[in-house]
């Protein structure tokens, strides 16, 4: 064998364990992240849920007191109720608000004076305003 093909079978070697090792340790390290980080996603966004709903439930508890302490014409002083709940929210997410609907659907409270007086535009919560109004 000369200088020639000695060259060739060792290069040709190379890439086949390059081929055979390599790169099946790379698309295995691949997958493992993707799957990961789907995983962290999906525990990220339960993790945001829990918060919101604890955000909701006490925001909920605090115009309770508020409305029982002072009276309902509290819910008609903006300033007041901005005070409150203009700071509520994830940090960071812009559309995460509090607003504040009453039994007819119309929006109380809202971070955008112009929308309070409007009906509510959000599907989920017209059917709850939807399902208060029906019992249930």
């Amino acid at each position: 064998m000369n200088n020639g093909e000695q060259k060739i079978s060792k290069f040709t070697i190379k890439h086949m364990l390059l081929l055979f090792a390599f790169i099946p340790l790379f698309c295995t390290m691949f997958c493992v992240c993707f799957i990961s980080s789907i995983g962290f996603r999906n525990i990220s966004k339960s993790d945001n849920l829990a918060y919101l709903n604890s955000l909701a439930t006490a925001s909920g508890q605090r115009l309770e007191i508020l409305v029982d302490v002072e009276g309902s014409n509290v819910l008609n002083d903006y300033e007041r109720l901005s005070s409150m709940f203009d700071s509520v929210g994830i940090e960071g997410i812009d559309s995460s608000y509090v607003y504040i609907v009453n039994r007819d659907g119309k929006m109380v409270y809202h971070p955008t004076k112009d929308k309070v007086g409007l009906p509510v535009e959000n599907e989920v919560i017209t059917g709850v305003v939807s399902d208060i109004k029906q019992d249930k």
